[in-house]
């Protein structure tokens, strides 16, 4: 009868324990999708003021910088240009991350006039394993015009490690292009920059 109790008890302080697991795990899940909807939000609202700063000439380094805060350029650089990262020094590996982040600035200014009446709609945010969080939603202009978006995120920081829209992803077409190029050149970083600023030279 005494091991029997004593058996009920540690029964009853697991699922006790796997309780408490369990909702401190609930807990921390809210919160992460609070902070990324928070955060995209936040980007939302800079974009639209890098947009207006832009059109009224006030394009200076901090209006840049007030998007460069939210986009983890690092991961970006990497995944973009796959295996030969590697084979580039810091000098090749920094120019790139900066022409990277020009080129996206560039796709932003061939859209200041929608950008500055789009709105971002939540529909979803979800937890992929420990290091994603996927924000789901749709982009909406004043002409109602809906555009399906997923904002990729990691978990750590909340920096935009990738934007899909429409099922088509921005890094993957990126390193397209990027990997083309480095072939090309036979895995030659400094060709490839060379290249790669002359063809976004306008960004």
């Amino acid at each position: 009868m005494k091991n029997y109790c004593n058996k009920n008890k540690f029964v009853n302080i697991f699922i006790l324990l796997i309780s408490i697991f369990l909702m401190i795990n609930k807990f921390s899940y809210a919160e992460n999708n609070l902070d990324a909807k928070v955060k995209i939000n936040n980007l939302m609202t800079d974009l639209i003021i890098y947009v207006k700063n832009k059109e009224n000439k006030k394009d200076t380094i901090e209006n840049k910088d007030r998007l460069l805060k939210y986009l983890n350029l690092d991961f970006m650089a990497r995944a973009t240009a796959g295996k030969y990262w590697k084979k580039a020094n810091k000098t090749e590996q920094l120019h790139y991350k900066k022409l990277l982040f020009l080129k996206i600035l560039h796709s932003i200014n061939l859209h200041t006039n929608k950008l500055k009446t789009m709105n971002f709609i939540h529909k979803k945010i979800e937890k992929r394993g420990k290091k994603l969080i996927y924000v789901k939603g749709l982009l909406k202009n004043k002409d109602k015009q809906e555009v399906n978006v997923i904002w990729k995120m990691y978990a750590k920081d909340l920096t935009i490690l990738d934007l899909q829209i429409e099922k088509i992803s921005l890094i993957k077409t990126q390193k397209s292009e990027t990997i083309n190029l480095l072939r090309k050149y036979k895995g030659n970083f400094k060709k490839f920059l060379d290249t790669f600023k002359m063809k976004n030279k306008d960004a």
